[in-house]
């Protein structure tokens, strides 16, 4: 079972449009809380969706100690968009636990918060590189790429057909 910090879930108004919508999963084991906390900190922003989990192997208190966090940090509070997970998957990282853990994820974000447009999976010991608003960027010039391409390729598709078709009835 997972709880939202909040229940301030429609953002779509007050936040600009068109700029794509994230929701990370982030992960971490026993004794990785302070590093999780770290990674939402460095990528946080509140246009976004957050989902925390706490495997098996961390302690209820870890994940009290997490749950508390996000209750009381002013932002992540008045936002609502950090969902901790309540009920921890067992997770062992050379097996079909991590996929199951990650699928479990992305179906609680979906229930509780379906309008986001990209997943990002980091663990506890990643550290982004890139603030929100880079991401945010690199997300863009990548959707501008794709369309790009997909148009050339169109036309390039296209004007191969065309030469067969006139070469096929010509025959």
């Amino acid at each position: 079972s997972a709880t939202w910090s909040s229940s301030s879930l429609n953002l779509t108004e007050e936040l600009e449009v068109g700029v794509p919508r994230l929701a990370y999963m982030l992960t971490a084991t026993k004794g990785e809380g302070a590093q999780l906390k770290r990674v939402l900190q460095a990528v946080y922003h509140p246009r976004n969706y957050y989902l925390l989990h706490l495997d098996l192997e961390a302690s209820d208190a870890e994940r009290l100690e997490l749950a508390k966090y996000v209750k009381s940090e002013t932002v992540l509070a008045a936002f609502g968009n950090v969902l901790v997970v309540g009920k921890p998957d067992l997770v062992t990282y050379k097996g079909p636990t991590m996929i199951a853990s990650t699928l479990h994820g992305i179906a609680l974000l979906l229930k509780r918060a379906p309008h986001w447009d990209w997943l990002i999976n980091l663990s506890a010991s990643d550290y982004p590189l890139l603030s929100q608003d880079g991401q945010s960027l690199l997300f863009l010039s990548m959707l501008w790429a794709i369309i790009s391409f997909a148009s050339r390729l169109h036309w390039f598709v296209g004007f191969f057909s065309s030469k067969e078709e006139k070469g096929h009835s010509s025959a």
